[in-house]
Parts: C-alpha cells; structure tokens; sequence
C-alpha cells in the first residue's frame, strides 16, 4: 500500500480530516513555492540573467521574477489541485474555473476587436472608394496635415509643424473630413 491509499484509508468517512489534510498539502505547497521561487530568483540573480538577455536581445525584461513567479505559481496550483483532488471536488472546481477563464476570454478578445472591426471595414470602404490616398492634406476637426501612410486600420497624417498623427478609419468615415485642393496657379 502507497502513502496516499494509506492516508485515503485512514480518513474514510471523516470529512473534516479530509479537509484538514487538503489544507496541510495546499499550506506545503505555498511554502514550497515560496522557497523555490526565492531560490530560482536567487540563481537567475547569480547567473545574471537579465543581463545576459538585454545583451541579447536589447529588451529591458526582469526575468528573475517572471521566472520565480512562474514555478512559484506552477507549485501553488499543483497544490491546489492535489488538494482539490484529495477531497473529491477537484473535476467540479476545475470544470468551473476552465469555464470561467473560457469567458473572461472571449470577453477580452471582443473588447480587443471592437475597435479594430470598425477601423477595418472604414478602411476597406475608404480604399474601395478611392476618397483618400497618400499625398492628399486634409483637415479634420483640429487635425490638419498631408497623409502619408495609410492602411486599412490607420491613417499616418503629417501636420505643418512636423507631428505625426496616426488617425483611426473609423473617424475618416464617421466625420467631416475636409480635402484641400492643391494649390494649382493658372497662368
């Protein structure tokens, strides 16, 4: 017989003992992931490795905590798990937390695309129709400047003073925007 058959035997029946060792693994897990962190922090902090990652690559990143807080919180959910697991809920909460983290991501890729979608098709509609292209000045509300990039997301515009203002589709479509006319003198 195994350590865990063992215990499994000796707590038959008493909910309360179950739940009491749920909580001695889930408190072994903190405290374990706590160390490990600290020591995984510590080595990365020894071999320096933000250093040596800058130098690389040219990016500010702090490594030693995104890593620590990775096994750190790798151990905490193990252990929440296995505590979950030992009292016989683990597929229900985890079912509910998978649930949850599915819609809260939907949701956050919506709030991410209602914007763009909007900018998107303004931008097929503004190609399409040919109304606007690079090299046109146009003034809109307090913006007046040359377009020099535009895409079907954005338009870059110039302004006299030299800024460069990037200017979503969806507000070349939705307000006036007013076109000057090049200067062409008659002779």
């Amino acid at each position: 017989m195994t350590f865990e058959e063992d215990l499994a035997n000796l707590t038959d029946g008493n909910f309360a003992l179950q739940i009491l060792i749920a909580l001695i693994i889930f408190i072994f897990s903190l405290i374990l992931g706590k160390i490990l962190g600290r020591l995984i922090d510590k080595f990365c902090t020894k071999i320096s490795l933000n250093q040596v990652f800058y130098d690389i690559t040219k990016i500010k990143l702090n490594l030693n905590r995104i890593l620590s807080s990775i096994v750190s919180y790798t151990i905490y959910f193990i252990g929440f798990v296995w505590s979950l697991n030992y009292m016989g809920i683990a597929s229900t909460i985890l079912n509910f937390i998978s649930g949850f983290t599915l819609i809260l991501v939907l949701i956050l890729a919506f709030l991410s695309f209602k914007d763009f979608i909007p900018n998107l098709v303004s931008g097929f509609f503004i190609h399409s129709k040919g109304y606007l292209k690079e090299g046109d000045v146009i003034k809109l509300h307090d913006i007046e400047g040359k377009i020099i990039f535009l895409n079907l997301v954005e338009t870059k515009v110039k302004t006299k003073e030299g800024d460069l203002i990037f200017i979503p589709n969806s507000r070349l479509t939705k307000y006036e925007v007013i076109k000057r006319k090049k200067s062409s003198v008659k002779k």
